[in-house]
């Protein structure tokens, strides 16, 4: 849908990252609502090297942005 919409820009989320690596409480900070769905659905498959704190794992925050840029030749209308 956001292809056939033309829809560009950046979405960043931000995600707490646990002992085991996986993303959990995502929540998006910027950007169009229509991408946002589709980089969290990315971000809970992703698997992160957790922060180890004298070698032992524990949670994190981060923040992720990703970027949506439709290849030129999309653009194009024949």
């Amino acid at each position: 849908m956001a292809l056939g919409q033309r829809l560009q820009g950046d979405v960043i989320l931000q995600a707490r990252v646990g002992k085991n690596g996986t993303a959990a409480d995502v929540r998006q900070l910027k950007g169009n609502p229509l991408l946002g769905g589709a980089t969290m659905a990315a971000v809970w498959q992703w698997r992160y090297q957790p922060s180890k704190q004298d070698g032992v794992p524990r949670e994190m925050e981060t923040t992720v942005t990703l970027r949506f840029r439709i290849p030129e030749r999309f653009w194009r209308i024949d």
